[in-house]
């Protein structure tokens, strides 16, 4: 089990990540930032179904406590998400992140 923090990119924006039991989790204040969404706990109450999983990483302001969720809650806050950047995220979601995961290594948006 690893759970080393790791970022990847959604263009010039941040998403912390870490791998929990083998599942790639994402942290769901980054994902609804860039959908512009102000208060991730409730947008994740509203489309998420899993238990919720933190991790207390450290980072320039101090250590926070993330709430990561994996690729099966984004696609669900994806879904019922109007914002214009929810294509793009979903587009970058199937094609680098899922491929990145399967080994293959492409192009990044």
């Amino acid at each position: 089990m690893s759970t080393v923090p790791f970022t990847v990119n959604f263009g010039k924006r941040p998403i912390r990540t870490v791998i929990i039991n083998g599942v790639q989790k994402f942290s769901a204040t980054d994902i609804c930032n860039i959908l512009g969404y102000n208060n991730p706990n409730k947008i994740i109450g509203y489309y998420c179904n899993s238990t919720p999983e933190y991790m207390r990483l450290a980072t320039k302001g101090g250590p926070q406590n993330l709430r990561m969720i994996d690729v099966a809650d984004i696609r669900a806050i994806l879904s019922h998400s109007r914002r214009k950047v929810a294509g793009r995220l979903r587009r970058w979601l199937d094609e680098i992140v899922v491929l990145q995961l399967t080994g293959v290594v492409i192009g990044g948006f």
